[in-house]
């Protein structure tokens, strides 16, 4: 599946990317370890997904290089892109 079939999802407050709801939330569960439902998945639009990935911050502490960013961001992979900011 290529990023134009993979979805965006916001889960407990983190958003992933992933290829069905169940698939974000199992991911969700596995990283975050928190349990969630299958009702606190809500998908968000790719641009959604973008904006808010693109106002996270680099290993670094500082905003990230935009080519940096959608490099990151078109990734094929499922993933956390990012975390809740009450475990982080």
């Amino acid at each position: 599946m290529d990023i134009k079939t993979k979805r965006f999802y916001e889960v407990g407050g983190a958003l992933l990317k992933a290829d069905s709801p169940e698939d974000a939330l199992e991911l969700y569960k596995q990283c975050i370890g928190y349990d969630a439902k299958i009702r606190d998945v809500r998908e968000v639009r790719i641009d959604y997904a973008l904006c808010a990935f693109s106002k996270g911050l680099d290993v670094d502490g500082k905003p990230a290089r935009v080519s940096k960013t959608l490099a990151e961001f078109y990734k094929h992979e499922s993933e956390i892109m990012l975390y809740p900011t009450d475990i982080i």
